[in-house]
């Protein structure tokens, strides 16, 4: 437990709902799995019901602000949920990634920041 909260602070994480599952540094790459926790406080972004069912579980593969200078990559395990109501399934929001997109939002931070410091594309993709 101390072990994942202190992975999850050093990846500047807020989201009280994940839990690290393994980090894997292989080929100059960090790989971390992260499963995302039930959230009993969820409702449907639909109808606003509480009854809400797990539908599936599916992996996310998210590009991740760089550790010590290597690329690193989280295989997100993502809840989906089906609302008892209404029918409509949809995803368990989280803070670190944003719908349909496959870069992080710190990575996102990181390379506006790396833009005003840095000056050519080649140094910015490093």
């Amino acid at each position: 437990m101390i072990q994942n909260d202190y992975t999850i602070k050093l990846l500047n994480i807020q989201d009280e709902y994940i839990k690290i599952l393994n980090i894997n540094f292989a080929n100059n790459t960090y790989y971390i799995d992260i499963e995302q926790l039930i959230n009993k406080k969820t409702s449907c972004p639909n109808c606003g019901g509480l009854e809400l069912t797990k539908n599936s579980t599916y992996k996310r593969k998210i590009r991740y602000t760089p550790i010590k200078g290597f690329p690193t990559f989280i295989n997100f395990y993502q809840i989906r949920y089906k609302c008892k109501y209404c029918g409509r399934s949809f995803n368990q929001p989280n803070l670190f990634i944003e719908s349909k997109k496959s870069l992080s939002i710190d990575l996102r931070k990181h390379i506006i920041n790396e833009t005003t410091t840095k000056q050519s594309f080649k140094d910015i993709a490093n």
